[in-house]
């Protein structure tokens, strides 16, 4: 069969093919739409705690010369002294817990608000309890590291405001699991059918050769099988 030079496709074109092929389309979609909505429901949720302190500023008029800039470096003080190595390895020896201070530090985070002296910590992990357990149990350590002698600018300016609880589910987020996997099944459905009709240089009627050729076609011959005689 002739072969033509590959043609620009028009929109009409396009749409025209992708309804031709929705069938296929659909298949690959509904196909890998479900492989992300197990994937989503096999992979091992998550839990978060969260607990927070309150950091004591010195006030001004007690302490001269402790402005606004100085309590902002106490608070962000704080927030890193919560995630130091001294904090955690006395965390781990206090819970005895059998994770490495990095394993521990990566689940671990911390947070503040812009105009507020709160420190809000929280921990990750696929067991609810054990992210209450930890949560809580940085807190305890920030609080007995800070008062040991140590670290005189941070005694007693560590004051907790709340416990966490048993942790909440956090990820993986299924419902937008399911939604990338329908969007990414429609994506590759159309982009392989379009691929295909792109690579296809066979003409599929005569207004293509003669679009093409530039040349009347006076007809053509239909398929057609002959039945050889028994």
């Amino acid at each position: 069969m002739e072969t033509h030079e590959e043609q620009g496709l028009s929109l009409a074109e396009l749409f025209a093919i992708i309804l031709r092929k929705w069938l296929f389309i659909g298949i690959v979609t509904v196909v890998i739409a479900a492989l992300a909505t197990f994937y989503a429901y096999k992979v091992t949720p998550k839990y978060q705690s969260k607990a927070s302190v309150m950091v004591q500023v010195p006030n001004s008029t007690t302490e001269t010369g402790y402005n606004l800039t100085d309590a902002r470096n106490l608070i962000g003080t704080v927030e890193e002294f919560m995630k130091s190595e001294i904090v955690l390895q006395k965390l781990i020896d206090d819970l005895q817990l059998t994770v490495t201070l990095s394993e521990l530090k990566n689940g671990i985070s911390t947070s503040t608000n812009t105009g507020s002296y709160f420190v809000y910590v929280s921990y990750e992990s696929t067991n609810p309890e054990l992210s209450k357990t930890i949560a809580n149990g940085v807190i305890d350590a920030a609080v007995t590291v800070a008062s040991g002698g140590q670290f005189n600018l941070l005694k007693d300016k560590i004051v907790r405001m709340s416990t966490a609880t048993e942790g909440v589910y956090v990820s993986p987020n299924k419902t937008l699991y399911i939604i990338i996997g329908v969007l990414l099944g429609g994506i590759v459905g159309v982009g392989f059918v379009l691929l295909m009709e792109l690579t296809n240089n066979t003409y599929r009627d005569k207004d293509e050769i003669e679009r093409d050729l530039k040349t009347q076609v006076l007809g053509s011959i239909p398929d057609f099988e002959v039945k050889e005689d028994v």
